[in-house]
């Protein structure tokens, strides 16, 4: 179970279940519930921000997904064939909102990921669309009671970018009958400042189903579903739910939104990969995106290692005190650091967890408030 999570400006997924079949055993998740979520800015070095491998029979449902940089939720077989795909999952009630020309697919399935449900879901895409399958994952698929839109070219759908759907030909493929499309600004109060809640009036109201035992009771919030009077019933149940992870609240007053702060600089950390062995290569390498103008910052960069953290540059244990370098970041957007030149792995028989952490904050500073770049983590582990 995975619920009431907050991920955001991870470089890679935010929430990620890989069964890794080439780890032994049977390779496969069942019975997992990820809900009630909310996930943002992650995925800057790929990954969705929900991203599922040989996930089966699991519920994916009531997650908030907006502002991500790669994907928004990704079901395959991690490369390892239709074999492992994800299969009879059901994505309920999510909301997954990307910026125009921004990220990929709001729900994508792919490599024998089959037999899934798809309902109640709005999905908005950026530089992407709604929905994006392999052909041979559409067998047993149902997908119907979403919003679907794609804010760059009109698209909403594509069997993994071959041939592209608008939301009229989609449903001319047997899809979504009972499924409609709406601009954010039409949906949302605010959407572009990452408030997403239902406006008055807006079509997604009572627009869903409840006509499956997994639809959930509540929102996000723990609020319940509910038939709104001020709407027309367009619902396939009896509990007239609305699309997405926020049920309207009528006579609610209209939220003020609080805009979450984009980093001014964003940082990726890169070691070479993520698993290695006796006589690999290895090097810490942070690699700055910085458009607007150049920025002077403290840089924390620790290792974690076997239980304990060290910083750079001194690499001081952290019992010494916390270390830091003052850094200039010029106008690059991939400005490279080496922090670690590159080395041969030494053979290593400690125990985890290993990992790199990195951070920037405005100089003489060491306060949230004074954050100039995301957090930037990278995990490891030897083999």
């Amino acid at each position: 179970m995975i619920r009431r999570n907050v991920c955001h400006d991870n470089p890679g997924a935010g929430i990620q279940i890989n069964a890794d079949p080439q780890m032994g055993g049977d390779g496969i998740t069942s019975q997992a519930l990820i809900e009630n979520n909310t996930l943002f800015h992650n995925g800057s070095a790929g990954g969705a921000a929900v991203n599922l491998a040989s996930v089966r029979d699991s519920i994916i449902r009531n997650n908030l997904i907006y502002d991500n940089r790669a994907g928004g939720i990704a079901g395959w077989g991690d490369g390892n064939g239709p074999a492992w795909g994800c299969i009879s999952n059901v994505f309920f009630n999510n909301t997954v909102v990307f910026r125009e020309g921004e990220g990929r697919w709001c729900i994508s399935l792919k490599e024998g990921s089959i037999h899934n449900i798809i309902m109640n879901n709005i999905l908005s895409g950026g530089h992407g669309g709604a929905l994006e399958f392999s052909r041979d994952s559409v067998t047993g698929l149902v997908c119907d009671y979403n919003c679907l839109y794609g804010l760059s070219d009109g698209f909403v759908a594509t069997y993994e970018d071959e041939d592209y759907f608008t939301f009229e030909a989609w449903r001319g493929l047997g899809f979504g009958a009972a499924s409609i499309t709406a601009r954010p600004s039409v949906l949302f109060t605010e959407w572009t400042e990452g408030c997403l809640d239902l406006k008055p009036g807006s079509p997604a109201i009572d627009a869903g189903t409840d006509a499956h035992p997994s639809i959930p009771g509540t929102d996000l919030n723990g609020n319940p579903r509910y038939d709104d009077p001020s709407m027309p019933n367009s619902s396939g149940g009896n509990g007239f739910t609305d699309m997405g992870c926020l049920e309207f609240r009528s006579g609610d007053p209209v939220p003020t939104p609080t805009p979450v702060p984009e980093p001014v600089v964003e940082i990726v950390l890169d070691m070479g990969g993520d698993m290695f062995e006796a006589g690999d290569t290895c090097y810490i390498d942070l690699i700055c995106r910085n458009p607007v103008e150049e920025k002077t910052l403290d840089l924390y960069v620790i290792l974690e290692y076997s239980g304990g953290y060290w910083f750079y540059p001194s690499w001081r244990e952290l019992s010494e005190g916390i270390d830091f370098t003052e850094t200039v970041i010029p106008v690059e957007v991939d400005y490279r650091l080496h922090i670690v030149p590159a080395f041969t792995v030494p053979a290593f028989g400690g125990a985890g967890p290993f990992g790199v952490y990195a951070a920037g904050f405005g100089p003489g500073t060491l306060d949230l408030s004074t954050m100039v770049t995301n957090l930037a983590h990278t995990g490891f582990s030897f083999i």
